[in-house]
């Protein structure tokens, strides 16, 4: 399954450490959450169980499904239904690469590319590591692609004209690297689930470092760079940033204990926003550290993989099979277009 791979492995990890660590312990800076009075939400069905969403060219969007590719036109909130022949395994990590196509990560140690023209996908081997769980992916600016193995404790890149692969193996053994990301000092940025670890890599050098997490037991997982220009990631039971110039680690805590958080991403508004199980979704002020959640109103799935779209507004996934499977948008710009008849609305307390 797309994400249940992902969620296997967390639960199988909090059982482990149940037995000798509590599974909750107390952030270094807890924050009061407050409520908004409502949060516009528009709901859009798909024809594919919807995991990974990354940003288009020319006003798009695109949901990596099961055995699909979707594509959301941001104007008029058309969505387009390919079918991929050649995909053998439904992605986990999705971007735009510098080509204009589609990459994405598979859990069976492949590296996939949908040409959004033909859409026709084709898949790279590692042959090094056949069976590792290749989780997230990134573009960087020098056109390469880097991804996260979180079986084998590596990161890699492939180049995607030449398709050669290069790895890098973790100092931390069981790391279990997950969310990367582009940093503003032009390094990647990524989580280490297992490890309670932010881990950074020089593209240019391949000099790794790791930074501790200073709670333990967050299992870090999704990760982007804030408007305040730290890297923040998500936790266990809250966000935290990373200062990449000091490497200055805070943690935020939320009043959802106990309930993992799965996206992140910065938006228009100059917030981080945040993904929950059980259909919430939240946002962090990176100058005030001011926490609000919203509940998400006839969710059908978790709230998962969130972005900042061209329209200045935040658009997620809620996984789940047809008919519940939906993306979602959250309204940031009030110009942006209003949904076509037949899409449904959520609120928010």
């Amino acid at each position: 399954m797309l994400i249940a791979s992902l969620w296997q492995q967390f639960l199988r990890f909090k059982q482990q450490k149940a037995r000798s660590a509590p599974l909750f312990q107390p952030f270094l800076e807890a924050l009061e959450d407050r409520c908004v009075p409502s949060l516009t939400v528009n709901q859009f069905p798909v024809g594919d169980y919807p995991g990974p969403i990354t940003p288009g060219k020319n006003g798009t969007l695109w949901v990596g499904g099961i055995a699909s590719f979707s594509e959301v036109n941001l104007a008029t909130h058309k969505i387009t239904q390919f079918m991929a022949p050649g995909l053998t395994n439904g992605p986990q990590g999705l971007t735009l690469g510098p080509d204009g196509n589609l990459w994405f990560t598979e859990n069976n140690g492949k590296i996939g590319e949908f040409n959004v023209t033909t859409h026709v996908a084709r898949e790279f081997t590692i042959e090094s590591s056949f069976l590792a769980d290749v989780t997230q992916i990134a573009t960087v600016p020098d056109g390469n692609i880097w991804f996260t193995e979180q079986g084998d404790d590596k990161v890699g890149e492939i180049n995607p004209t030449s398709h050669a692969f290069l790895e890098f193996t973790l100092p931390t053994p069981d790391a279990g690297p997950y969310g990367i990301t582009v940093g503003p000092d032009g390094n990647l940025w990524f989580t280490e689930v297992y490890a309670d670890q932010i881990g950074m890599i020089d593209p240019h050098t391949h000099a790794i470092q790791e930074f501790a997490i200073p709670t333990r037991d967050q299992t870090p997982i999704g990760i982007t760079v804030g408007p305040d220009r730290n890297i923040w990631f998500d936790e266990n039971n809250g966000v935290g940033a990373i200062n990449p110039r000091t490497h200055a680690i805070q943690e935020f805590a939320v009043s959802t204990t106990n309930t993992p958080m799965l996206g992140i991403a910065a938006s228009s508004n100059g917030n981080v926003w945040f993904t929950e199980r059980s259909g919430v979704v939240g946002e962090i002020n990176p100058k005030t550290h001011a926490i609000q959640q919203f509940q998400i109103a006839s969710y059908s799935g978790d709230t998962y993989s969130i972005v900042n779209a061209a329209d200045g507004n935040l658009w997620f996934t809620e996984p789940d099979f047809p008919p519940q499977a939906k993306i979602a948008e959250i309204v940031l710009n009030p110009h942006s277009p209003t949904p076509h008849s037949g899409h449904t609305r959520g609120g928010s307390t």
